[in-house]
């Protein structure tokens, strides 16, 4: 089900990451400055290697009905818990 988002790296395993953001965008990955698109791309992979950045919850449909949602997003979800960070 997930593509990103599978724990692939060993249990109790760590790993440090720096993002560089300049006037509120990342720019840089370790140190590389790479084009948005690709710094998502890779921290999606790096990240999720963890099994982080997963979202389940109740989509409501028209007429009252409710599906359920899954989602993967861990370069999100490490970029706006970044933010988050920032803005405190």
């Amino acid at each position: 089900m997930y593509a990103w988002s599978r724990p692939t790296a060993a249990p109790g395993a760590t790993e440090l990451l720096t993002v560089t953001v300049e006037n509120g965008r990342p720019v840089a990955l370790d140190g590389a400055r790479l084009p948005l698109t690709e710094l998502i791309e890779l921290l999606n992979r790096r990240v999720g290697a963890y099994g982080l950045g997963r979202y389940s919850g109740l989509e409501h449909l028209d007429h009252g009905e409710k599906v359920l949602e899954i989602r993967e997003m861990p370069a999100a979800w490490l970029l706006l818990s970044t933010y988050r960070h920032i803005e405190r």
